[in-house]
């Protein structure tokens, strides 16, 4: 049901320039299912009406493709994002976390990467990685600042 490759994130130690150094631990891959959730630009020209919901979009297969060369009619799966909307992953969804618990103290970057591969066609790929710096101190955990050098 889920699109798995389509996202990696990362713990990384933090390498020369501020760029992400070597990898520390990484999230399971468990995949993702695309869904308008959030219209942060409601109201906005060129923002259209969700089209992919939960229940219906990834729990039921009940589409079918006439044209489809292989599989004509078989059911599948439907899985987007309509423009304007944006799919938002709570923080409580199961394994959404990088387990940490053998991390020594210390600054980190936290890196999430979209179709790395280019397989899902975007108008543009810009905004397809984000990065955040991470501090551990026992068992606090704080941002810190990104700071990149030339």
């Amino acid at each position: 049901i889920h699109y798995r490759g389509f996202e990696d994130t990362g713990l990384y130690g933090i390498g020369h320039g501020g760029r992400p150094g070597k990898l520390v631990k990484e999230m399971v891959d468990k995949g993702r299912c695309a869904v308008d959730t959030t219209d942060p630009e409601f109201g906005q020209a060129g923002n259209g009406p969700p089209h992919y919901f939960v229940p219906g979009t990834c729990d039921t297969n009940d589409n079918q493709d006439p044209m489809d060369p292989v599989y004509p009619n078989a059911s599948y799966f439907r899985s987007a994002i309509s423009p304007g909307w944006q799919d938002t992953y709570p923080w409580f969804i199961l394994d959404s976390y990088i387990d940490i618990s053998d991390v020594r103290d210390g600054r980190y970057l936290i890196v999430d990467r979209v179709n790395r591969l280019g397989i899902v066609k975007e108008s543009s790929r810009a905004n397809d990685t984000s990065m955040a710096c991470v501090e551990f101190h026992g068992t606090t955990v704080s941002a810190c600042p990104v700071v990149r050098s030339r």
